[in-house]
């Protein structure tokens, strides 16, 4: 485990996979990676593992140095670990989720794009949520939009 759990952290969430910055397939190798990890920790028996891995994804949300597509591969990752994992360490992040994708988009136009693969991960991930969790008091959209503040609208 100390061999391939750094190694499949880096392809989640290092910066640059691909010299070609237009080349996306760098995407589908940091969902792989995240699926392995996601693997690993709900085989490996050890509880700090797991809280180690999420330690380390919930430091790209802050690190001025990660750029989206590192934010994608950790939101990936996260998502992958389960309903719980989101619950506790996406949910009381999301305002700070929105204004992050919302500087990174704002500092590179061009990658306008990677940042709504982001959004859309985002969404996607607490829709599913309230579906496999049956959320009561979730009846309007106002519900929505105080439940999951910035994304609040798309999961209504």
């Amino acid at each position: 485990l100390h061999d391939i759990i750094p190694a499949v952290c880096s392809c989640v969430v290092c910066s640059e996979i691909s010299a070609d910055p237009d080349d996306k397939r760098h995407f589908r190798v940091r969902e792989f990676a995240a699926l392995i990890l996601a693997m690993v920790c709900k085989r490996t028996h050890l509880a700090d593992v797991r809280a180690r891995i999420t330690t380390l994804l919930c430091r790209v949300f802050t690190d001025s140095r990660a750029n989206l597509a590192s934010l994608y591969g950790a939101l990936y990752a996260l998502g992958e670990l389960g309903c719980e994992t989101v619950a506790s360490v996406v949910f009381p992040r999301l305002e700070l989720l929105r204004k992050r994708i919302a500087s990174l988009k704002e500092a590179t136009p061009s990658q306008a794009g990677d940042a709504e693969r982001v959004t859309h991960l985002i969404e996607k991930m607490l829709a599913r949520f309230v579906r496999r969790r049956k959320m009561q008091g979730l009846n309007e959209l106002v519900d929505f939009q105080k439940a999951f503040p910035g994304f609040g609208e798309a999961v209504y």
